[in-house]
């Protein structure tokens, strides 16, 4: 299980449009012949439009204000705003990156260019229109935490450390700065300063079950599982349905011999392969001479298998080493008869033949 992270992507000025002064700017006039609107009466109605989700016809509005002034910095955002609202976040970067916008160089206008170009996977682009925004305002933590982003998903980890650090030095008190460095140092098997990033990111946001998990995950790797058993528990009671709490619990357990509590950890989860656990289980019980309850998780694991022919062969050699050969026989000839070219698997048909003894056929 690797550490958990956020998505650290900024969601820039464009985004938030709303935070701009367009609630005196008046609706556009309606006129036959030419558009006798300006530019800021056609992105108020546009606005409008966007706020009521109706994003067709805040194009249409953008398309008629691009008509009249097709460089307006403003009206070239929030077309591409509403482009990438409507899954086309492609047209809105070819929209942003052409020639000429007036205000080109301006701060959310690069934002905008680098939040939609980590996006699409452009990272070079990204990297670029943050570090041009970033120019223009070298304290904005939200852009250094976008940069980050950018340099790691373009498997720049060294440079998205020092991106998340300057984060912190512009705004402290980011929680999803502190948890993605930790992430990052504990990849790096920077163990005590991850652990203190993940106790920062809890001190500011209690309830963030990632940095919980991920600060289990730093005492299993220095052998305190009490410790990593208490954080695991904390971030499945955060949030019932986090599967890698579950499935980290349930491994924990069963390490404890506590197969009951492991498998009330898998079953929380919806992909964990429970009849496998139960395979496992029994393997285990078996090597500890509890052959009862070994044959119990052997009969739930039942699924695997009818179909698994490694499954059915140990299975099989299971129940002959204590003392069931009835149960052992058909197991180990069909995984036999499925498996021809497996050496172990034949040897254990081997074992049954010779506990039966000599065939009577010629």
């Amino acid at each position: 299980i690797v550490c958990l992270g956020t998505d650290a992507r900024v969601v820039t000025g464009a985004v938030e449009r709303d935070r701009r002064d367009l609630t005196n700017l008046t609706a556009p006039s309606s006129c036959a012949g030419q558009d006798q609107s300006t530019p800021e009466e056609l992105l108020r109605a546009a606005f409008d439009h966007y706020k009521s989700r109706e994003y067709a016809q805040a194009e249409a509005v953008l398309a008629r204000a691009r008509r009249i002034a097709p460089a307006h910095a403003d009206v070239v955002i929030f077309m591409a705003m509403v482009l990438r609202a409507q899954g086309r976040p492609r047209e809105a970067l070819d929209l942003l990156l052409m020639e000429g916008c007036e205000g080109a160089q301006n701060l959310e206008y690069q934002a905008s260019i680098a939040s939609i170009a980590t996006d699409l996977g452009e990272f070079d682009i990204a990297i670029g229109a943050y570090r041009d925004a970033l120019a223009r305002d070298s304290r904005s933590g939200e852009l250094y935490l976008g940069l980050a982003a950018a340099y790691e998903a373009s498997g720049r980890p060294a440079e998205a450390i020092v991106s998340y650090r300057r984060a912190l030095d512009c705004a402290p008190q980011t929680a999803d700065a502190h948890l993605n460095l930790g992430r990052l140092l504990h990849e790096r098997g920077e163990l005590d300063a991850a652990r203190r990033c993940f106790e920062a990111c809890l001190a500011i946001d209690p309830r963030s079950e990632k940095a919980q998990f991920n600060l289990g995950l730093i005492f299993a790797a220095v052998g305190d599982s009490h410790a990593a058993e208490e954080c695991y528990r904390k971030a499945a009671d955060i949030d019932p349905n986090f599967q890698s709490a579950h499935i980290n619990l349930a491994a924990l357990l069963s390490k404890r011999g506590d197969f009951a509590g492991s498998l009330a950890h898998l079953q929380q989860c919806e992909h964990a392969d429970v009849s496998r656990a139960h395979f496992n289980f029994a393997l285990s019980l078996c090597e500890q001479g509890q052959v009862a309850e070994a044959r119990h998780h052997f009969d739930k694991a039942g699924d695997i298998q009818a179909t698994d022919s490694v499954m059915q062969s140990t299975t099989g050699v299971m129940f002959l080493t204590h003392g069931d050969p009835d149960r052992a026989r058909p197991l180990l000839r069909r995984a036999a008869d499925s498996a021809p070219d497996v050496p172990l698997i034949q040897w254990n048909r081997a074992l049954i033949d010779l506990y039966d003894g000599p065939s009577e056929q010629a």
